[in-house]
């Protein structure tokens, strides 16, 4: 158990590290921005299919 405490403390250090180096080298924010583009076409997808169920009642 005390394994696992110490594993997680490890990668949690390591996350924040990068994070703070991919900050200051303005890398952080090209990765949000491509989770923004791959993400979009399930977020238009989850607006577009409720609005075709919608119109098919409409007929």
């Amino acid at each position: 158990m005390n394994i696992l405490w110490k594993n997680l403390l490890i990668k949690t250090v390591l996350w924040i590290f990068v994070e703070i180096i991919l900050t200051l080298l303005g890398l952080d924010n090209v990765a949000d921005y491509s989770e923004f583009v791959f993400n979009r076409d399930e977020i238009a997808a989850s607006y577009i299919q409720p609005a075709i169920h919608l119109n098919s009642f409409v007929l």
